[in-house]
């Protein structure tokens, strides 16, 4: 599923691509030429495009992924920005991730059946998931990211070379899948790019030079990508992962990257990563570091949770955390809109309400201590003169 967008279609008025248009990094900040003036955006994620339903439920987290629940989250909650995770792969078949293979095509290892494939069975799904995602904000006048996102995949995924002196399917198919979304979307004031969303142990990055090493020429080669099959002049903004799931912003005062145009990821979840442990204060020197060299930085993800994205709801620990984004203008993506029984879910799970709706509509009686949060959280961005008074 293809959509043709025109960059001349009007966004909706005092929407946000309206009053910013496109974006670019200036002096280490989000910057709106229409606006003259730096950017701040706040909006939620998506849960990964292809998850879902699991054995017994109805309805899975790729349900919610569509154009009118972009809409929904502008025109109710005021959500400026989405995310759109297209999970390259994991474990089991309820993720379809890109690369998930789920017969066993490939012979079997000693886990089973492969569950990585370069068939691809995929990707047109997810494709299609993501052209409904930027149809949604496009009409609603939102920021979309479109996120290749790497978690616990091979480390072979950053690698050009298979090993035995072929081109690694990996490297070809994230090649591919940028060219091919530059090309469609590229045009686009609305749309964003992530890089691999958090490298880390589990997928070959686990050290700080190892990132440097192996990332970063992945990285390059995907940021050339997107520029050369690009069909504007207008350079969309890219995310750039960092490393021990984007927990040490620093390493961008060192990066070997020179696009003018790259945002340094942060992710933080306020259980795990509050301001009162160590591991909190350390993001956040992380985050300053890259600031004080000019370097620009994004909370592309973060949760109201633990790390695992579940638990309970840390309110103060996620409002303390905003303050602090607040007060350096830095933009944050909550993670994650979907019924999934996880604590991190803006809606509540199947088990409490059957009959979800999939595509906006949604009052306080569908959502869940973290949905509440998030849409309190975007109200007080937009309406900042209601709670200062």
């Amino acid at each position: 599923m293809n959509i043709k967008l025109s960059e001349n279609i009007a966004a909706p008025e005092g929407s946000a691509v309206d009053r910013y248009g496109y974006l670019e990094i200036r002096n280490g900040k989000i910057y709106s030429l229409k606006a003259e003036s730096d950017v701040q955006l706040k909006g939620i994620s998506f849960y990964g495009l292809g998850f879902g339903p699991k054995e017994g439920e109805n309805i899975g987290p790729k349900a919610f992924a569509n154009a009118r629940s972009v809409s929904y989250m502008a025109e109710t909650w005021g959500s400026q920005i989405v995310r759109a995770p297209v999970y390259t792969s994991l474990n089991t078949p309820d993720y379809g991730g890109y690369f998930h293979e789920d017969e066993c095509s490939l012979g079997e290892g000693a886990d089973g059946c492969s569950v990585y494939s370069s068939h691809y069975i995929n990707s047109g799904f997810l494709k299609g998931k993501v052209a409904e995602l930027v149809a949604g904000a496009v009409a609603s006048g939102q920021y979309v990211i479109i996120d290749w996102h790497v978690l616990n995949d091979s480390p072979w995924i950053w690698n050009q070379n298979d090993g035995s002196g072929g081109e690694n399917f990996y490297w070809t198919a994230a090649k591919e899948f940028f060219a091919e979304m530059s090309r469609i979307y590229g045009h686009l004031p609305n749309v964003i790019f992530e890089l691999g969303n958090e490298p880390n142990r589990e997928n070959g990055i686990e050290t700080v030079d190892q990132w440097h090493d192996i990332y970063v020429p992945w990285a390059n080669e995907m940021i050339n990508t997107i520029r050369e099959n690009s069909p504007s002049n207008k350079q969309n903004l890219i995310i750039v992962g960092t490393p021990e799931w984007c927990q040490k912003v620093e390493v961008a005062v060192n990066a070997d990257i020179i696009d003018e145009n790259v945002i340094y990821s942060a992710h933080y979840y306020a259980g795990s990563h509050g301001l009162d442990t160590q591991i909190g204060q350390d993001i956040l020197n992380g985050i300053d570091t890259a600031l004080n060299a000019n370097k620009a930085v994004m909370v592309s993800e973060w949760g109201s949770v633990d790390e695992s994205g579940d638990g309970k709801v840390y309110r103060d620990e996620s409002l303390a955390w905003q303050v602090e984004l607040d007060n350096r203008g830095i933009s944050s993506v909550n993670w994650q809109l979907s019924n999934v029984d996880e604590a991190s879910s803006v809606l509540k799970p199947e088990n409490e309400i059957p009959d979800m709706p999939t595509n906006g509509g949604w009052n306080e009686t569908h959502l869940t201590d973290a949905g509440d949060l998030i849409v309190e959280i975007l109200d007080m961005h937009n309406n900042p003169q209601k709670y200062h008074v």
